[in-house]
């Protein structure tokens, strides 16, 4: 998730405080509690104490939005051309966040890692079933939560073998428009498997 500034001018202003601001940006990141996963977790207090360190701080100033992608609709994957969020399923002895922030830069080029940039927020309360597989069982799906606290434009990389393009969508979309359709699909990979699914972005 980012804050984006639609005005140019004050974004470049935001980006200007934000370079002064390093070493707050350093003791708020570090004085907050690390999690099961050995990270600092930002608090939605620690985001807004940050913030109001710079001149003339207004929340009104920023649009809210969400990075969707759009997977690969190449023949070798699972969900062709799906909407979705950044992920993967984790490599050996890798804990699940870690496998979040590996799959984010993997698809993504945006390092999730970079406290200068985004902080962890902390993960969804539910981890849900995304799919049954046959002889396999459910497949289970847990989400996390960044904020990019950098107000310069970063460079998304798409990688062609992973996803086919990205967008970050603001969340007053998803206030004023329904979903454009629900259907069941079946993946080639587990024929027979419906998977329920909201498939379109405008």
């Amino acid at each position: 998730m980012k804050f984006h500034i639609r005005d140019i001018q004050k974004r470049q202003k935001y980006v200007e405080q934000a370079q002064v601001l390093q070493q707050t940006l350093q003791q708020i990141h570090t004085s907050t509690p690390k999690n099961k996963f050995g990270v600092h977790q930002w608090t939605g207090q620690d985001i807004f104490d940050y913030f109001t360190h710079f001149e003339d701080f207004d929340m009104t100033d920023f649009e809210p939005q969400i990075l969707f992608e759009k997977r690969s609709s190449g023949d070798r994957e699972k969900f062709p051309s799906h909407i979705s969020f950044p992920g993967g399923k984790p490599e050996p002895r890798e804990s699940i966040l870690d496998t979040a922030i590996r799959e984010t830069y993997e698809e993504t080029n945006l390092n999730l890692s970079d406290y200068n940039k985004f902080v962890y927020c902390g993960e969804y309360p539910a981890t849900f079933p995304f799919m049954t597989v046959k002889d396999i069982g459910d497949i289970y799906v847990k989400a996390f939560v960044f904020i990019q606290i950098s107000f310069e434009i970063i460079p998304i990389t798409v990688n062609p073998g992973e996803i086919d393009d990205c967008i970050w969508t603001s969340l007053e979309y998803f206030e004023s428009n329904d979903p454009k359709f629900f259907e069941k699909y079946y993946c080639p990979f587990f024929p027979g498997t419906p998977i329920e699914f909201t498939c379109e972005l405008a």
